[in-house]
């Protein structure tokens, strides 16, 4: 079941953001992506539309999750979060406890399991 929703996509390595983004497309998700943490933060602590973000946990020098949280003590409005990371699994599911994440999935993914998951989240 496709349930397009708009998504935010927290990745820092820009090739693999730009190819998850065309293939969500392609399902009728429409997407932005966030390289940075910075840039991340500016796009969810203003007023916006996302319905999820697809959360990397490691950005560069930082962690996804330390965006969450902070994003969380601002009051900020977080839509839906998904940690989508290659990290070990005991890593993800701690991170995903901490920030409440809605589901975790561990790269790599197939583009069917994250369809499915953001069809579910998004439903």
């Amino acid at each position: 079941m496709n349930c397009p929703a708009k998504i935010l996509l927290v990745e820092d390595d820009e090739a693999l953001g730009v190819l998850t983004i065309e293939a969500l497309g392609l399902f009728g998700h429409a997407s932005a992506l966030a390289t940075t943490v910075s840039e991340a933060y500016r796009l969810l602590a203003v007023p916006h539309s996302f319905r999820i973000v697809l959360l990397d946990l490691q950005i560069a020098e930082d962690r996804g999750e330390h965006l969450i949280e902070r994003l969380q003590r601002a009051g900020a409005r977080l839509p839906a979060v998904v940690i989508l990371s290659a990290q070990p699994l005991s890593e993800l599911t701690r991170a995903g406890q901490r920030v409440r994440a809605a589901a975790i999935l561990q790269k790599p993914c197939s583009v069917q399991e994250l369809t499915e998951t953001i069809g579910r989240i998004a439903a």
